[in-house]
């Protein structure tokens, strides 16, 4: 291949072309493009490497890169499911394929279904003994359901780079009192800008209320901030807080009564430049009349 052609970024580029092929579109037993890319040559490994690795849906994938002799399956054929399970401690060697993937990852969320699963034992021995942390030292996104328990995931990936936190369908207030305790010990990036929150329908419950308030006041660079907005309402302090962020741009929550707007709205913490800065502000089935207006300027 000519020099001129040998240019990482190039390669790169047809490797994000060859990810947007739809797996429905893939003939059965045949490698995805991507796959293909990675074992084409040593110049597309690395970037083909970067895309197939840039999302993942659970830690099974990268688990399955520990040697085999380390790993330990206990399948359940009646029911098509298997968990996977450590033999021993793994050493520094048997660490190092997962890591120089796990480096790759932006995107995490655990899968909805899956067949497959790590033991809960696993889990723990992953984070006691990884040689490095974080372990995925360039994740940006964290997309979260209940269907797993998140203070055994979380201590695992959360990230200094970490900007982006998406949870739906936390369906008991157990499950959401444990999430956002896991944020707020885990997910203290200053980074984090965007946060949506859905499926939280405890309306005006003093626990969650607090919980994900405080939670709120320990982000200082939110730009989007999106809760359940109609079931689920902020403390005094946290709408205060989101008023004095020269960041924000749009903001989706709800007020608890007209008394807490005429509380905290009408104060002087919702600023002209807070108001100029949103571009758009959703709080519940409130009238945008009692609010302060953007000055004419």
């Amino acid at each position: 291949m000519h020099p001129c052609l040998q240019i990482h970024e190039i390669f790169s580029v047809i490797a994000e072309l060859a990810s947007y092929t739809p797996y429905s579109s893939v003939s059965k037993g045949s490698p995805h493009p991507v796959c293909a890319l990675i074992r084409t040559c040593r110049t597309f490994y690395e970037p083909a490497c970067d895309i197939l690795w840039r999302n993942i849906p659970g830690l099974v994938p990268l688990f399955r890169l520990f040697p085999d002799e380390l790993l330990q399956i206990d399948a359940d054929d009646l029911f098509d499911y298997e968990q996977y399970m450590f033999t021993r401690i793994p050493t520094a060697h048997d660490w190092e394929r997962f890591l120089h993937h796990s480096s790759r990852v932006r995107t995490f969320s655990p899968p909805s279904f899956s067949k497959s699963s790590i033991s809960p034992d696993a889990l723990l021995l992953l984070q006691q003994q990884s040689p490095t942390s974080p372990m995925f030292p360039k994740l940006q996104r964290l997309y979260w359901r209940d269907t797993c328990e998140i203070n055994a995931w979380l201590p695992l990936i959360a990230s200094p780079r970490l900007t982006k936190i998406e949870c739906t369908t936390l369906s008991t207030k157990a499950t959401a009192l444990s999430f956002l305790d896991a944020l707020r010990k885990y997910c203290i990036s200053p980074s984090i800008h965007l946060v949506r929150i859905g499926g939280m329908h405890f309306p005006e419950d003093p626990e969650v209320t607090k919980a994900l308030s405080d939670l709120i006041c320990q982000w200082h660079q939110l730009e989007e901030l999106v809760v359940d907005g109609n079931s689920l309402t902020l403390s005094d302090n946290a709408i205060v807080h989101l008023a004095s962020l020269p960041t924000l741009k749009k903001a989706d929550f709800a007020l608890s009564s007209q008394s807490q707007i005429s509380a905290v709205l009408g104060t002087h913490q919702f600023t002209e430049s807070f108001l100029l800065n949103v571009t758009e502000l959703n709080l519940g089935n409130h009238e945008m009349s009692h609010y302060p207006q953007e000055s004419n300027r």
